[in-house]
């Protein structure tokens, strides 16, 4: 069975350019914001795994940042070994130094079927 493509392109790519552009974005805004395109648990995992290595943090570098999760709690969210939970999500955009009023963001808009914002 042949891959789906969009717009000529292997979707997997269309998705890693969307990541690659938003990461940009935060580069240069220096404003972390969720992107519209979320879909499901799997890709907000990928990208919170994303803005984590954009921050330059590692799971334990998380850890140390924001209170009451191990790096074994981050680790299996970021692998989708455990649900993305307000908490963890909260405690993650702490950590990677987003400012509250764009953390409430990441609780609304395309995410709130998740958190119920």
């Amino acid at each position: 069975m042949g891959r789906r493509k969009r717009g000529g392109r292997d979707w997997r790519e269309a998705r890693a350019a969307s990541h690659a552009a938003l990461i940009k974005r935060w580069a240069s805004t220096q404003q972390i914001t969720p992107p519209q395109w979320i879909k499901d648990e799997v890709e907000l995992a990928r990208l919170l795994d994303q803005m984590r290595r954009f921050r330059g943090l590692s799971l334990r570098g998380l850890a140390r940042r924001s209170a009451g999760f191990s790096h074994h709690t981050y680790g299996a969210v970021l692998h989708g070994d455990r649900p993305v939970m307000t908490d963890v999500l909260l405690a993650m955009l702490q950590a990677c130094k987003v400012d509250p009023g764009p953390a409430q963001r990441w609780l609304s808009g395309p995410l709130r079927k998740w958190f119920g914002g």
